[in-house]
C-alpha cells in the first residue's frame, strides 16, 4: 500500500528517497519479499505520483518471473450500491487500499505499508505460513506480531494495534492505541484525558503486516458498504483493515494466526525519522543484509 497522504510526515514519504542510490523505502521491502519468495508484486498507489512511482519501479528492475502490477486507490472506486458524491480528498484508508487490488488478487497474498520497514524474517516467516496453507482455504489469516519495543518513533506518538491471542497464538482482538511513546524510559498509552497507562514493552502490536486468502475481498467489501453509508459524507473517519479482521474474529467468521517475529521495525512516521531510517538502511548494507546497489544487474 503506497498511497496515504503522509500528514505528520509533511511530504510524500511514499517516494522519498532513503537509500544510496534513489531506492525509496518500499523497495527494501519490495526486495524483502522476493527473497522471501513472493512472485508478484501489486502496488496499490494515488495517481498524482503514479508516473514516477511506476518509473521507479519499472519491469527492468526484476526477473522475467516476477510480476509487478499497479492500481491507483481512486475516491470513487467504490462497491456497487454505495455510490456518493463527495468533496474529500484524504484516501479511504487501508481497508478501501486493499479491496481496489482485488482484480489483480486471486491467490493468498500479504499486505504491507510503504512507509514501513518490517525485516526479511517476518516477511520469510508470512510467506511460509501462506505456503502451508491447504488449497482453497478460505477465512483462514495470519498476522505478524512485533514487540510493541521494536516499533516506536523516537520523534513522537504512534498508533499501535495491541494484539490479543489465545494459548494457541489464535487472535481474540485487535485494540487499537492511538497515542503510545517513550515517557521517562517506559511505554505509555495516553488516553483522551491525559492519563499515561504503562504498556509492557514485549506486547505484541501489529504493524499491518497481515496474510490474507482471496475471499477476504468478499469480507471487506461487505464491511467498506456499511462503512460508507454510515460515515460516506465524514472526511475524516478511515476505513481500517484491522477493524474488518476485528469483526470476522469477533463473530467467528475467521480465525487468525498470530506471528510472532524478532524483526525490528522502523519507518518514516515523522520527518525526523528520515535520518535514522537513512543511518538504518546504510548499516544494514554495510553488514550485508542489501547490495549497495539494489537493483544492481
Amino acid at each position: 500500500m503506497a498511497a496515504g497522504m503522509g500528514s505528520r510526515y509533511g511530504g510524500l514519504k511514499q517516494i522519498d528517497s532513503v537509500g544510496p542510490n534513489g531506492e525509496y523505502l518500499i523497495d527494501y521491502s519490495v526486495y524483502d519479499a522476493i527473497q522471501a519468495g513472493f512472485n508478484k508484486i501489486v502496488f496499490v498507489i494515488r495517481s498524482d505520483f503514479a508516473t514516477e512511482f511506476c518509473r521507479h519501479f519499472n519491469g527492468d528492475k526484476f526477473s522475467p518471473d516476477i510480476e509487478i502490477k499497479f492500481v491507483n486507490q481512486e475516491m470513487n472506486d467504490l462497491p456497487v450500491g454505495c455510490q456518493l458524491q463527495t468533496t474529500r480528498t484524504k484516501p479511504w484508508g487501508t481497508g478501501h487500499a486493499v479491496w481496489v487490488a482485488r482484480d489483480l488478487i486471486h491467490e493468498p497474498f500479504a499486505v504491507i505499508s510503504a512507509d514501513d520497514f518490517y525485516g526479511r524474517e517476518a516477511l520469510k516467516d508470512t510467506a511460509k505460513w501462506l505456503e502451508s496453507l491447504p488449497v482453497d482455504s478460505r477465512a483462514h489469516y495470519a498476522v505478524v506480531g512485533y514487540k510493541l519495543a521494536h516499533t516506536l518513533s523516537p520523534n513522537g506518538w504512534v498508533s499501535r494495534g495491541l494484539l490479543m491471542a489465545d494459548g494457541n497464538m489464535r487472535l481474540t482482538s485487535i485494540h487499537e492505541h492511538t497515542k503510545i511513546g517513550w515517557v521517562e524510559g517506559q511505554i505509555v498509552s495516553r488516553d483522551k484525558q491525559n492519563i499515561d497507562h504503562l504498556i509492557d514493552k514485549n506486547r505484541l502490536v501489529s504493524m499491518v503486516l497481515f496474510a490474507f486468502t482471496p475471499d477476504f475481498f468478499d469480507y471487506l467489501e461487505q464491511d467498506l458498504c456499511t462503512f460508507i453509508q454510515a460515515h460516506g459524507h465524514d472526511d475524516k473517519l478511515e476505513f481500517f483493515t484491522p477493524n474488518v479482521v476485528n469483526h470476522l474474529i469477533q463473530d467467528q467468521i475467521a480465525q487468525m494466526q498470530v506471528l510472532p517475529t524478532q524483526s525490528h521495525w522502523f519507518g518514516v512516521t515523522y520527518a525526523q525519522d528520515k535520518r535514522t531510517t537513512v543511518e538504518a538502511i546504510a548499516s544494514l548494507i554495510k553488514q550485508g543484509v542489501y547490495p549497495l546497489d539494489l537493483w544492481g544487474k
